[in-house]
C-alpha cells in the first residue's frame, strides 16, 4: 500500500495534470458461460492523466474497489506500456503487473 501511495504522490507532484477522466469497465472470464456471466465484475474508475503519459485510476467495483497506475511512451517504432492494478474485494485483494512492448511497422 505504501508503494501505491508513493507512486501516486510522485506522479501528481512531479508533473502537471493533463486532465481527469472517468472510465467504466465490465469484465468476465469465458471459462463457463453461465457461471462466469453470473460472476461478472463492473468497475467505475476516476483517473488523472499527466502530460508525460502517466496515469492513476481509482474507484468502486463489484464487491469492493480497485486502482491502477501506469505509463505509455513511444520511441520511434516502439511503444512501451505498463501498469500495476489492484482489486480489493470482500474476499481479499489481487494485484497484477502488466508490461507491453509494441513494435510498429
Amino acid at each position: 500500500m505504501k508503494l501505491k501511495v508513493i507512486l501516486l504522490l510522485s506522479m501528481l507532484s512531479s508533473t502537471a495534470l493533463a486532465g481527469p477522466y472517468a472510465e467504466y469497465t465490465h469484465e468476465f472470464e469465458l471459462k463457463d458461460w453461465v457461471k462466469s456471466h453470473a460472476e461478472a465484475t463492473d468497475m467505475m474508475r476516476f483517473g488523472w492523466e499527466t502530460e508525460n503519459n502517466l496515469y492513476f485510476e481509482i474507484g468502486p467495483m463489484t464487491h469492493g474497489h480497485s486502482y491502477e497506475a501506469g505509463y505509455q511512451f513511444t520511441f520511434d517504432d516502439i511503444t512501451m506500456k505498463g501498469a500495476i492494478e489492484t482489486e480489493d474485494t470482500n474476499g481479499g485483494s489481487k494485484t497484477k503487473v502488466e508490461t507491453v512492448i509494441r513494435f510498429n511497422f
